[in-house]
């Protein structure tokens, strides 16, 4: 269905240690290879976490078209570990920056995504120079669309769909600003996006939201979590 849809297959592949040593026992390889064995090879394969690549793992994923969906704030959250995405790219691998969602993280913020990514692999590596702010700049944007199959967005370039944010770098925790790269990475938030085009159109400017109701839609949001408070 994958190949005649022309659509990624996204699974979630050696999240934990538990999930890698019962695989092994259980089918006498890691979870990377049972699914490539399994025909996941063959298709356009995002493959969530990744925390606990064994022996020749991330080689293996790096000869496919498979790509890497990295959630580091899910994974400190969790317990899980720090997947070792600097390998994974020298290696050749497409890595994208994901959130996992709020309810195993806390957050969809990819401000403070890429922050602690960045900080998870200089503790990872005890490297203070471990990925460098512009590697997950780009993990969070092209690297993102390639993992998608999405070649006509995530860069700011000609013939590029115009998905874009503007960040307000003018403000006094951005100064001195002499690397912008790291700027966004370790001093930039949501507060600090005064403009969010998808497509060319026009979602957000400044403070207001253009095509929803916010406060309907917290409003709606709230209901739906007091009544699932109390259906517990």
């Amino acid at each position: 269905m994958s190949r005649r849809l022309n659509a990624p297959v996204t699974i979630h592949l050696s999240e934990t240690t538990r999930e890698v040593e019962e695989c092994i026992r259980r089918n006498g390889k890691s979870p990377v290879k049972l699914a490539l064995d399994s025909g996941l090879g063959d298709v356009r394969l995002v493959a969530a976490h990744c925390v606990h690549p064994v022996n020749d793992d991330i080689s293996i994923l790096s000869s496919t078209s498979a790509s890497v969906a990295h959630c580091p704030i899910s994974n400190l959250n969790l317990g899980c570990g720090i997947a070792p995405v600097s390998r994974m790219m020298d290696a050749g691998l497409t890595v994208a920056l994901g959130t996992d969602g709020a309810a195993s993280g806390f957050t969809n913020d990819m401000f403070q995504t890429m922050r602690i990514a960045v900080l998870a692999q200089k503790h990872l590596e005890s490297d203070a120079a471990a990925l460098a702010p512009a590697r997950v700049l780009w993990m969070a944007t092209r690297g993102g669309a390639l993992a998608l199959g999405l070649d006509d967005c995530g860069a700011l370039r000609t013939g590029m769909r115009a998905d874009l944010i503007c960040v307000a770098t003018d403000r006094p925790h951005f100064q001195p600003g002499l690397d912008l790269a790291a700027g966004l990475v370790h001093c930039a938030g949501p507060q600090d996006v005064v403009l969010t085009v998808v497509n060319g159109r026009v979602l957000k400017k400044g403070d207001r939201l253009l095509v929803l109701d916010e406060e309907a839609v917290l409003a709606n949001a709230r209901s739906r979590a007091q009544r699932l408070v109390a259906g517990l």
